[in-house]
């Protein structure tokens, strides 16, 4: 059956095409210019005291334990005074875990009053960690190195190791946590010759090898060598070699003539 359509039905509707046409590009144009207009009210307004960050005050710093408050306001490097809507949380939060030992940061803002709230967790040293011409530094569990100076007033880990550079990051990371649990105390860990890691513990210096899977083995080893101290004088032992998880070793240092 075919749908008859007279001529007047047909240019009611392609009136009602054209209202619907021209209410959508009015739509269009208030949405454009109510755009316009919240930005310049917001840019005005972010002008006026009441939405300014003035003194340092206003930036409120939490979570940090070894960081100084001004070392954190410092690295914001925010100008004042400024309008709380040209702050950027984004950018502060990358430039603090940039330039800051952070291992997480929150920046939030807060327009009335107008302030930024800033909350930082700091990355907790575990280990001294020497470099050449004097230039020390620290390293987290995680394998992340900074200088000692970003820490002040900061009591230095029993724990050092030698020979830390970014590329043995991995390796500490799974050496680490087996020497903390360890019933031994470790003083030393030296990365220096990756094809023998060697300790430096409360029963004297100890040869492990290349770092392998067996690395936990070997601590347990150690750990039940404790009696060798009924049977050797410390000074007497050069050191433990336990490259041989099968075959351990005690080497004597040769008695001078």
């Amino acid at each position: 059956m075919t749908t008859v359509i007279s001529k007047s039905d047909l240019a009611n509707r392609r009136q009602q095409f054209r209202r619907e046409r021209r209410n959508i590009r009015l739509l269009g144009l208030w949405r454009f210019f109510l755009a316009i207009a919240l930005a310049g009210g917001m840019g005005w307004a972010s002008q006026q005291p009441l939405w300014q960050l003035k003194v340092p005050k206003q930036i409120q710093i939490v979570g940090n334990q070894h960081l100084e408050s001004q070392q954190i306001y410092q690295a914001l490097q925010l100008p004042l005074p400024i309008g709380i809507l040209a702050v950027d949380p984004d950018h502060l939060q990358k430039a603090l875990l940039r330039d800051l030992p952070l291992r997480s940061v929150q920046v939030r803002r807060q327009l009335l009053p107008p302030a930024v709230l800033v909350q930082v967790e700091e990355r907790q040293p575990v280990a001294f960690s020497p470099k050449p011409k004097g230039i020390g530094g620290f390293v987290d569990e995680a394998g992340e190195w900074f200088s000692n100076k970003q820490y002040q007033n900061f009591q230095r880990p029993s724990l050092e190791v030698w020979g830390f550079q970014a590329e043995k990051a991995e390796i500490w990371r799974q050496i680490y946590p087996e020497i903390a649990r360890s019933a031994i105390h470790t003083q030393i860990v030296d990365l220096r010759d990756p094809g023998n890691i060697r300790l430096r513990t409360e029963l004297g210096e100890v040869h492990f090898g290349a770092f392998t899977t067996q690395f936990s083995t070997q601590l347990h080893l150690l750990d039940r060598m404790r009696t060798m101290k009924s049977y050797f004088k410390p000074n007497n032992i050069a050191f433990i070699d336990l490259r041989s998880v099968r075959a351990p070793m005690v080497r004597i240092r040769p008695k001078l003539p």
